[in-house]
């Protein structure tokens, strides 16, 4: 017998913002298990993985995975090093609440990361370079108008 379990939710990330949490596991009862008492360990197991992105979050501690990091759907600037996508991208959640949370600057090891606001049209992006690549005005805060 196969069963399917799924556990979701939506974890507040920062003022106005959030993280949607989503676990889907597709398994095979084991012979001699009864389904009812494998679907609650899958249960229990999934919950305890969103428990512990929850506790990420209450300690205003933003989980970022760098690998996660690399599937999203960076463009390169034609010009010049770095590469940029908007704010709102789907799985750009964690960092952009982690940059909201480091006055719209962070960096781990490999990428430095920047919160910045189009001038026109008020969009927010978020800006990365390579950490021996990052241009010297990087540093500056965000501020209102900056792009």
């Amino acid at each position: 017998m196969r069963v399917i379990v799924h556990r979701g939710a939506t974890i507040p990330t920062a003022e106005y913002s959030s993280l949607r949490v989503d676990y889907t596991v597709e398994a095979e009862v084991p012979s001699g298990k009864n389904a009812s008492d494998f679907v609650s360990e899958l249960e229990t197991t999934l919950d305890a993985s969103i428990s512990k992105q929850r506790q990420a979050y209450d300690r205003n501690d933003v989980l970022i995975v760098p690998s996660d990091l690399e599937k999203l759907p960076w463009k390169k600037y034609e010009r010049g090093p770095g590469e940029w996508i908007r704010a709102e991208t789907a799985g750009a959640e964690g960092l952009l609440a982690k940059l909201q949370a480091s006055n719209g600057l962070w960096q781990n090891s490999n990428y430095v990361y920047k919160l910045s606001k189009s001038k026109s049209s008020g969009r927010l992006f978020i800006k990365r370079f390579r950490s021996n690549q990052t241009p010297v005005n990087i540093a500056k805060p965000v501020r209102e108008g900056d792009s």
